[in-house]
């Protein structure tokens, strides 16, 4: 069974980010995880600014973009979503 997590930016009216990560494979022989990610952009479809944005998974940056003005009218000032697979490295009793 794989392993969830959720997790929800603030909401800035009613407008905010979420990454939701899915751990699809342990490999404790190589001492690796493989967990697919996505962030999305939820809310109403009014475009907001946003701040340097970066998504780490267990140290890796997965995603990252500069600050984006509301008029460019993209993810992640507008609604939509990017998704990825990440390999994660651990020692054998997985931490």
């Amino acid at each position: 069974m794989a392993d969830n997590i959720i997790l929800e930016t603030d909401k800035y009216n009613e407008r905010y980010l979420q990454v939701k990560c899915t751990q699809t494979k342990n490999s404790s022989a190589e001492n690796s995880s493989k967990v697919d990610w996505e962030l999305s952009a939820i809310g109403d479809s009014q475009f907001y600014s946003t701040g340097p944005t970066e998504l780490k998974i267990g140290g890796v940056t997965v995603y990252s973009s500069e600050r984006i003005a509301w008029s460019v009218g993209k993810f992640p000032v507008a609604q939509g979503s990017v998704s990825d697979t990440v390999v994660i490295n651990h020692n054998p009793d997985g931490s």
